[in-house]
């Protein structure tokens, strides 16, 4: 059993081990969350954020400020960027998306902001 001192104190964070029971008991638990929780593809969580929140219409053209008019190309290529998988590569496994068309929505809407 885990010491009761405080994690955290003057002199910093303190984190003890897991014991083995312990372990036990957080990797069943673990099991049982993974079954509550549905498998979804990346791509679909993606379009049902924009629904919620439309936070792909951030993603404006840089020179006209104009939104994306291709979604499912938009997504790629934010995930191309956030999974560093890189254009080609997500091209290559995206369904109905060319590196065209991501590339297209690399060069007008993605970009670096200032901080």
């Amino acid at each position: 059993m885990r010491s009761q001192t405080p994690p955290c104190d003057d002199k910093g964070l303190s984190i003890s081990p897991i014991g083995e029971e312990e372990r036990d008991r957080i990797n069943a638990l673990s099991r049982r969350l993974y079954t509550l929780v549905p498998r979804v593809r990346i791509t679909s969580l993606l379009a049902e954020v924009h629904r919620w929140t439309g936070f792909l219409d951030s993603f404006t053209h840089y020179r006209t400020g104009e939104t994306a008019g291709d979604e499912a190309a938009l997504m790629a290529a934010i995930l191309a960027d956030a999974t560093n998988a890189g254009a080609e590569r997500m091209a290559e496994s995206s369904r109905g998306v060319t590196i065209h068309q991501m590339m297209l929505m690399i060069d007008r809407h993605l970009r670096n902001r200032p901080a």
